[in-house]
């Protein structure tokens, strides 16, 4: 995203703001952590003043490439947990899940660019629990209603927000071309 951002607007620094945010808990207050990566320093400084407060702490990154991934595949990540549960798997399955597509994110990203660390962080690894296991969680949702059947068309005109690994699935099977 943030190079689509630089191409429309050359000379100016980008970053990305990420982590496990869910919207309402953000909103609502509740105690949160997210990380502000751009490889401009000075912006790095201005976003931890703007957004840090008593209850949204956040961390600073270079690593634009790894928070970007982190924040897109944990989504696709989100479906999967979110069908196992629709199947009616038990914890066990969906750990499974959750630490295997883990390793793959990690292996994926930094065969793209992204620092392996970032992946165990909270743009990693962090939005990735939020987004499996949260009711909250939009993609989980979409995977649960997959799991029990569901066409996809049908889940998602029901829905007043988007779940974003309906598009990134499909969007991320050329990226496995890094990892051969």
């Amino acid at each position: 995203m943030t190079q689509v951002i630089a191409s429309e607007s050359p000379g100016r620094p980008t970053g990305v703001l990420t982590g496990p945010n869910l919207a309402g808990e953000v909103l609502a207050g509740d105690a949160t952590a997210a990380v502000v990566a751009t490889e401009n320093e000075s912006l790095r400084a201005q976003a931890f003043q703007v957004f840090s407060t008593e209850t949204f702490r956040v961390y600073t990154s270079e690593d634009v490439v790894g928070c970007e991934l982190g924040g897109a595949f944990k989504n696709v990540l989100a479906l999967a947990v979110g069908m196992t549960t629709g199947l009616g798997t038990g914890d066990n399955t969906r750990a499974a899940v959750v630490t295997r597509g883990l390793a793959e994110l990690a292996r994926l990203g930094s065969a793209m660019g992204g620092a392996a660390e970032t992946f165990s962080g909270l743009a990693g690894l962090g939005d990735l629990v939020a987004t499996c296991f949260s009711p909250q969680s939009r993609n989980r949702y979409v995977g649960e209603q997959l799991g029990k059947g569901r066409k996809t068309a049908e889940v998602l005109a029901e829905m007043n927000n988007v779940a974003e690994g309906v598009v990134t699935a499909p969007e991320s099977l050329p990226s496995q071309r890094y990892t051969k």
